[in-house]
């Protein structure tokens, strides 16, 4: 499958610049195994995609990588459904600046933003914290109404952050179908 170079700035949500990569397989087992071993805090990230999402861009840095994931016969120029993942190792941002960067982004980008919920948490284990935020956007891009759900995990050494975009007109339905797929793609396990 091939993928324009150029990705929609919707990828850059998470505050970062991705280049598509063409792949063969629906998800390689390089990057499962990589999302597989992700810690926060000393606990296990648990990463799961949808399977019937296909990878369609990814970027890896020395401290940072994002992957874009698009629904079965979609491509990053035409989505219903866009899942951003955005790891950073060695980082000192929190969570909330993180969700502050993604709302920036959005206004900048696409000007009116309406903030429909945000939720800060601080979880304590074994005398390990780390730091949940969670977000939902509205917002219209040149295709028409966005639903944004953000959901994001720091310890303060590591950044795991997902986005889940979903197109068409702004409802209750779609703001809960996003929260929930966003909160089901990362979760932290003991």
């Amino acid at each position: 499958m091939e993928f324009k170079k150029a990705i929609l700035s919707t990828c850059l949500l998470l505050g970062m610049t991705a280049s598509a990569e063409g792949t063969e397989d629906k998800h390689p087992a390089s990057y499962i195994e990589y999302l597989q071993s992700i810690t926060l805090a000393g606990e296990k990230v648990a990463i799961e995609v949808p399977s019937e999402f296909d990878l369609a861009a990814q970027e890896i840095n020395t401290n940072q990588q994002t992957l874009g994931f698009v629904l079965d016969g979609e491509s990053i120029a035409s989505w219903s459904e866009y899942v951003s993942l955005n790891i950073n190792f060695r980082t000192d941002i929190d969570v909330r600046t993180r969700l502050d960067m993604i709302e920036e982004h959005l206004k900048r980008s696409y000007g009116k933003v309406k903030v429909v919920s945000t939720d800060f948490d601080n979880i304590s284990r074994n005398g390990r914290n780390y730091h949940v935020a969670k977000a939902t956007y509205l917002f219209t891009d040149e295709t028409g109404p966005v639903t944004t759900a953000a959901v994001c995990y720091s310890d303060f050494k590591t950044l795991v952050g997902t986005q889940v975009s979903i197109r068409g007109k702004h409802s209750n339905k779609k703001t809960s179908s996003a929260n929930r797929l966003a909160k089901k793609i990362i979760s932290v396990k003991r």
